[in-house]
């Protein structure tokens, strides 16, 4: 997926399931270097 930096995108994260669903799959997020990814 591309984005593109004179465009604007919105980005909803439901953080509690996200956690719990990374929790149940034993996957580990970084979740500063997921808000910087999307910050940026």
């Amino acid at each position: 997926m591309a984005f593109y930096k004179d465009e604007r995108l919105m980005l909803f994260i439901d953080g509690a399931s996200l956690y719990s669903t990374a929790r149940s799959l034993d996957i580990e997020i970084d979740f500063r270097k997921l808000l910087t990814e999307f910050r940026n």
